[in-house]
C-alpha cells in the first residue's frame, strides 16, 4: 500500500503505546501474525485468531478491536448429510404437492443454522412449518392472482421470515 494512502487512513481509537515523536505510526495494513495454538479438527495455525491484546485494527474503515476480529467462523455440515436432508425435503415437498414445501425448507434452515459457527458462536433457527404455511399459502396466491409478478418479491419475504427466525444460540 503506498505511503501516501496510509497517511490518509484514520489511526485506530486505542492504541497501548504511543509511539514516539520521532518513530512512525505503526502500520496496521501489514499481516498480523498469529502467535501459534493446539490445531482442532475445524482449525489449523494460519487460521488462529490473533492474541488477546487491547490493539485495534481497521476494517472497512470502523475500529475494531484486534482480538474481536480474529474469532473463527465455519461451516462444519457433510455433504452426505445435505444430500440426505435434500432429498428428504424434495420428497416431502413432491409428496404434498407443494404443501409441504414450508416445513422441507425449515427443515434445510434449521439443519444448516446447526452447521454454521460465526466468531465461535452456533447458530439456532427457531421456524417451524407451521409459522410458515400460512404466510406461504398467501405468498403463492398473490403470485398467482399477479400473474407471477409477486413472485419477484417472494424471495426476499422468504429470506426476512428466515433471518427473523435464526438467533445465536
Amino acid at each position: 500500500m503506498s505511503e501516501a494512502r496510509r497517511r490518509r487512513r484514520p489511526e485506530p481509537a486505542q492504541v497501548d503505546q504511543a509511539p514516539l515523536p520521532d518513530s512512525p505510526a505503526p502500520a496496521y495494513d501489514d499481516a498480523y501474525e498469529a502467535p501459534p495454538r493446539e490445531e482442532s479438527r475445524h482449525t489449523s495455525p494460519q487460521y488462529a485468531p490473533p492474541a488477546a491484546d487491547n490493539r485495534t485494527i481497521i476494517v472497512n474503515q470502523v475500529n475494531v478491536p484486534a482480538a474481536e476480529y480474529g474469532r473463527e467462523s465455519y461451516f462444519d455440515g457433510g455433504l452426505l448429510s445435505w444430500i440426505g436432508w435434500s432429498i428428504l425435503a424434495v420428497l416431502l415437498t413432491m409428496f404434498t404437492f407443494g404443501l409441504g414445501y414450508p416445513f422441507a425448507a425449515c427443515m434445510l434452515y434449521r439443519w444448516e443454522a446447526r452447521h454454521t459457527i460465526i466468531n465461535g458462536r452456533h447458530l439456532h433457527f427457531d421456524g417451524t412449518g407451521w409459522q410458515l404455511i400460512g404466510k406461504w399459502i398467501i405468498w403463492m396466491l398473490l403470485t398467482l392472482i399477479t400473474l407471477g409478478i409477486y413472485g419477484f418479491w417472494l424471495a426476499i419475504k422468504l429470506k426476512q421470515w428466515r433471518v427473523k427466525h435464526t438467533h445465536f444460540a
